[in-house]
C-alpha cells in the first residue's frame, strides 16, 4: 500500500517571519551561565531524581506527545522500491569505505490498536503476537540481528557480518517496548535498538527510567530521538541544535554511557540538521527513507523498512529477508508454517472501522515516528 507523504502549507513570509523571530527571541534570551536547566536523570516514577545539573540551557518548548489519535500521513514511509531478490551470500561483507545491503526495520507500538478507527494508529501498531511470531520466524530462517554498531563496524573495517543480518530499531520509547518486545527478544538472543525521546520518560505509555534501565541491562541498545519529538527540519536551526544536544546529555546522564545511535523524528532532516547530529558526536543517524544501502558516507541518513501493522507474515520476510531468493524465502515461510508452535499463532489484527484518505488528513496533527 503506497503511502502519500504531504507537506504542510507555507506561512505567509509575514507570519514566517514573526515565528522564527520570536523562536529566535527565546534562544538569545535565556543566558548559558545564568539560567541553567536541570537535566537529571528520571527515576523510575517519572520524576527527577537529584543530580548535577547539565550546563546548557533549553529553550521553552510545548512538549509534543504523540498519540495514536493525532498521527498524520507523514508517519509511514514504507518503501515501494524494496530491491530486487538476489543471490544470497554466505555473509554479509563490506569493503572499508563501500557500502553494504542491511534492512533496518522500523517499529512503533507493540500493541493491539486501542481505536480501531485510527487508521494510521493502526498501521503504526504491530500486535504482541504478530511481533512473536515475526521474531520466531527471524530465528527460524537464520537471521541474525545485529546492531547499528556492528553494522558501521563492518563498514569501517571490512570484517564480516553474519548470515541474514538484520537490524531492528524501535522509535519513541513506548512502555511496551519493555513490556512486549524485550521479552521476546531476550528469550531469543535478539537486539532491538530502541530510540528514545527523553522529555516523554515515565509519562503515561513511555518508559519511565527504571524500565530503560531494565532493558538495557537485557542485551538493548537506547539510541537518542531528542527531547520533545519535534521534526528538526522545520524549526530555528537553534532550537534544532538543542533537542539534538540536551536530549543526548540527558540519555548519557541516566546510563552513565555514550548514546551513539539517533532517529530523526517524523524523518525530517536536512544537511544542516545532519552536521548537527554527527557533531554532537552520534555515530550515525537512521531516517523514515525507505531502503538497505549503507555507506560511511551516509551515515547521518541511513534509510529504513517500515513494518506495519497491515503486514502479513510473508510481508515482513520480504523486508527482513532483503537479498534472500524470492523462492528461498517462499520455502522457509511454508516450512515455518508447518512446523510453528501454537503458542506463536498471531491473533487477527484489528482492522479500522472505516477508511480514510490519507491525502485528507490534516498535516498540522501531532505525529510519532
Amino acid at each position: 500500500m503506497a503511502f502519500r507523504r504531504s507537506r504542510r502549507p507555507g506561512l505567509p513570509p509575514l507570519w514566517r517571519r514573526a515565528v522564527s523571530a520570536t523562536a529566535l527571541l527565546l534562544v538569545l534570551a535565556l543566558p548559558v551561565a545564568a539560567g541553567l536547566v536541570e537535566l537529571s536523570p528520571l527515576s523510575g516514577t517519572g520524576r527527577l531524581a537529584a543530580r548535577p545539573p547539565v550546563n546548557v540551557t533549553m529553550p521553552a518548548v510545548a512538549q509534543q506527545m504523540p498519540d495514536a489519535g493525532g498521527l498524520t500521513p507523514d508517519d509511514i514511509t514504507p518503501p515501494n522500491d524494496l530491491p530486487a531478490p538476489a543471490a544470497e551470500p554466505a555473509v554479509a561483507v563490506a569493503k572499508p569505505s563501500s557500502g553494504l545491503s542491511v534492512p533496518i526495520l522500523t517499529y512503533h507500538w507493540i500493541r493491539i490498536n486501542p481505536v480501531p478507527a485510527d487508521q494510521l494508529g493502526f498501521h503504526l501498531s504491530v500486535t504482541p503476537d504478530n511481533f512473536a511470531q515475526q521474531m520466531e520466524f527471524l530465528h527460524y530462517a537464520g537471521a541474525h540481528p545485529i546492531t547499528l554498531a556492528e553494522a558501521m563496524g563492518a563498514l569501517q573495517t571490512g570484517k564480516p557480518l553474519p548470515s541474514r543480518p538484520v537490524i531492528l530499531t524501535f522509535d519513541d520509547g513506548y512502555g511496551d517496548f519493555a513490556t512486549h518486545a524485550t521479552p521476546v527478544l531476550k528469550r531469543l538472543g535478539f537486539v532491538g535498538t530502541d530510540y528514545v525521546v527523553s522529555g516523554f520518560i515515565g509519562h503515561t505509555a513511555y518508559m519511565n527510567a527504571d524500565q530503560i534501565h531494565e532493558v538495557e541491562q537485557a542485551g538493548m541498545v537506547i539510541g537518542c530521538h531528542t527531547v520533545n519529538h519535534l521534526d528538526l527540519a522545520r524549526i530555528p536551526a537553534q532550537v534544532a541544535q538543542m533537542q539534538i544536544k540536551v536530549s543526548h546529555q540527558q540519555l548519557e546522564q541516566l546510563l552513565g554511557h555514550p548514546v551513539l545511535d539517533f532517529a530523526y523524528p517524523y524523518g525530517g532532516f536536512n544537511g544542516q540538521v545532519e552536521q548537527m547530529v554527527l557533531a554532537d558526536g552520534f555515530r550515525e543517524a537512521v531516517t523514515t527513507q525507505g531502503g538497505t544501502w549503507l555507506q560511511i558516507g551516509s551515515r547521518a541518513a541511513w534509510p529504513r523498512l517500515h513494518v506495519d501493522g497491515a503486514d502479513s507474515l510473508a510481508a515482513f520476510a520480504y523486508k527482513a529477508l532483503t537479498g534472500t531468493p524470492g523462492g528461498a524465502v517462499q520455502q522457509l515461510l511454508h516450512n515455518f508454517a508447518t512446523q510453528q508452535a501454537p503458542q506463536t499463532q498471531p491473533s487477527p489484527s484489528p482492522s479500522p472501522t472505516h477508511r480514510v484518505a490519507f491525502i485528507d488528513q490534516p498535516s498540522g496533527g501531532r505525529r510519532s515516528t
